[in-house]
Order: structure tokens, then sequence, then C-alpha cells
């Protein structure tokens, strides 16, 4: 199992407006082919989200975001967001993948 974290930095954006963008269109089009969001948080200064996805593999996840690039939403997502202001391509976006370990392993690499 691999997780990907995506950290979003929405300076100068109102974290209401991205918000309902997630839940309207990076949410629904991920978990339509199987991502699984495991955690999203908004920090205290309402500049940073968290979002924490999980996937079996990371086979899984390319698979996912191979039908995610084909779906038509997420043309009209892209269309919507540079409407709001909220370009995903222009936004900082950070990103890494951590791979969860079983504790036997994690614990005989010590």
């Amino acid at each position: 199992m691999i997780f990907r974290k995506r950290v979003y930095r929405i300076q100068g954006r109102e974290a209401e407006n991205f918000q309902r963008f997630f839940n309207q269109y990076v949410y629904p089009i991920q978990a339509k082919y199987g991502a699984k969001l495991t955690g999203y948080w908004l920090d205290e200064s309402e500049k940073e989200v968290t979002a924490i996805w999980q996937y079996a593999s990371l086979s899984h996840y390319k698979e996912i975001e191979r039908h995610v690039s084909a779906d038509p939403l997420t043309k009209r997502a892209k269309e919507e967001g540079i409407r709001q202001g909220l370009d995903l391509d222009d936004l900082s976006i950070e990103e890494e993948f951590i791979a969860q370990h079983h504790h036997e392993e994690a614990q005989s690499e010590v």
C-alpha cells in the first residue's frame, strides 16, 4: 500500500473556494477510479491544504491517473478552476509518495 501526500499552497485564494472546488471536482474524479482519500487538512493560516490519498500500489496509482486524465470531468474541472482563479497547474503543489511498512518489517530493520 502507498500513500500520496499533496500539499496545495492557496495563498491569495479563498480557502472556502478551494474546498468547494476540491469537493466538486478533485475528490469525485479521484474516487470514481478507486483512489481513497484518507486525510484532508487546512492549516490554521488557511493557506495550505494537505490531502493524503491511498492506493494499493504505485501501478494502481498510475492506472487511476490515466483514467483521471482521460475523464471529461477533468477537462471541465480545469476550465472551471481557471475561471475561479484556482488553476491547479498554477498552484504551488508539493507531492510525495509514502510506502506503508508492516510493523514486523520496520522492527527488523532497526
